[in-house]
């Protein structure tokens, strides 16, 4: 078991999601609209659980829209059917929809419509990513590679690491990148095969959607060939798990593991909906976690938030900050366990408004352990719409609310959430502001 957990973590301090804005145009190829850094003429869009068909299509019929399926075919409105695995935008969630609009409409327009609608969590950019700027260095023998073992202190200590384990067959890795060589001499024997494919006969053997996905999938070019064209994705799979004492090469950080292969982008850029194909693919195929050298857009991305909540995955990341003079160096590796279920519903809502009446004071009990946050909502005699007036973090289970109008009855109710969801709301609770 030991070996195992060790294998687990040599593998996961070189996997991390890098986030950064970037301050340099990149080429698109006819991809952005004004070098906006999205795709023009289509949204991303959220609705709520337990919205039935007919709201969505009403609400994407009324900005025009089309939807486009994960395997890239155009429908309209009246043949999207949610219960149809092969009809949905996304495979893993029927309720985010990638919509075409018309460019009368445009992006923004469309974006404006749909989030005045109550019955939709978000809607949004299909923003463009770009990878992160490792530039592979060509390494040919093992002590050239200073990160795994330096006489400086600066290195993983891998080698007391493989003291204990060289890695592990069974542990799936999914790098989603600009693809990878896969027949290559280092990289070969530690390649993923999809063994409910059967390769090169033309059928769709697992019933996925995708025919002969042996290594992974291309979903820029929408084939089954994920072969890298760029080398980045080649680079960071040998960092993973290069082949060792073959006698050519390099040595990866794990000896033997299987890598994933899911291209995503040809040359350094890619939407949102292709990265968050390939993010449904790894899950889909049980990947232990996934590779992610790259950031999207400039805004913070909804989309992308929500489908790296996947249940059970282990997400490990370094952020680094970055402005117009230059970019800082890297933060320490944090990590976070995304949990498997939703949060327990917050119970006992208390308040009490204190004198002179300046605000309410309220708290509950906290009856979740997996929670990442509280979201407070309120609604009062003159404004009965509940509105979220706050939130705050977890393990945090009370909160001051202010500047309210003397005199006014208001109503207060909490709950909780994680990337799963939320909880159910807690009970509700009513205060009068007295008018001394």
């Amino acid at each position: 078991m030991k070996k195992l957990l060790m294998s687990i973590f040599v593998c996961l301090s070189l996997l991390f999601i890098i986030f950064y804005v970037e301050s340099g145009s990149v080429s698109i190829k006819q991809e952005t609209k004004n070098n906006g850094r999205y795709v023009p003429n289509e949204v991303l869009v959220k609705f709520k659980p337990n919205v039935n068909k007919d709201t969505i299509r009403a609400a994407i019929s009324s900005i025009q829209g089309q939807i486009f399926t994960y395997l890239r075919d155009e429908i309209s409105t009246s043949a999207w059917e949610p219960d149809e695995v092969s009809l949905r935008s996304f495979r893993l969630d029927p309720c985010l929809l990638h919509i075409k609009v018309p460019e009368s409409i445009g992006t923004e327009k469309a974006i404006e419509l749909l989030s005045k609608d109550p019955n939709i969590e978000f809607a949004e950019k299909n923003s463009i990513g770009y990878l992160s700027e490792t530039e592979p260095k060509n390494d040919e023998r093992f002590d050239e590679q200073w990160a795994l073992r330096n006489n400086y202190g600066s290195d993983i200590d891998a080698t007391y690491a493989w003291d204990i384990s060289t890695g592990n067959s069974n542990i799936i890795v999914a790098v989603i990148d600009t693809g990878v060589d896969y027949d290559h001499d280092d990289l070969e024997g530690n390649m993923w095969i999809n063994e409910d494919e059967i390769p090169g006969n033309g059928n769709d053997d697992d019933n996925n959607g995708y025919i002969d996905d042996v290594y992974g999938y291309d979903f820029k070019n929408n084939d089954n060939d994920p072969e890298d064209n760029d080398g980045h994705g080649t680079h960071v799979a040998g960092i993973i798990g290069a082949i060792a004492n073959n006698e050519i090469g390099i040595v990866g950080v794990n000896w033997t593991v299987k890598i994933m292969v899911l291209k995503m982008s040809n040359d350094g850029s890619f939407c949102t909906t292709d990265a968050i194909h390939a993010i449904d693919y790894s899950t889909a195929n049980a990947a232990h976690l996934s590779n992610n050298s790259w950031a999207i857009g400039d805004e913070y991305n909804h989309t992308f938030c929500d489908k790296t909540a996947t249940a059970g995955v282990i997400h490990y990341y370094k952020v680094r900050a970055f402005n117009f003079a230059g970019d800082s160096s890297f933060s320490n590796i944090k990590s976070t366990t995304i949990p498997a279920t939703t949060p327990a519903t917050p119970t006992g809502l208390w308040a009490r408004s204190p004198s002179p009446p300046d605000g309410v004071q309220l708290s509950w009990y906290d009856s979740s352990n997996n929670e990442l946050n509280f979201i407070i909502e309120r609604k009062s005699f003159s404004f009965p719409i509940w509105e979220e007036i706050g939130g705050t973090m977890q393990n945090i289970s009370w909160y001051f609310d202010e500047n309210l109008q003397p005199g006014e009855t208001y109503w207060y109710r909490v709950r909780a959430w994680n990337p799963i969801g939320y909880s159910s709301y807690s009970n509700e609770i009513q205060v009068v502001i007295w008018d001394y």
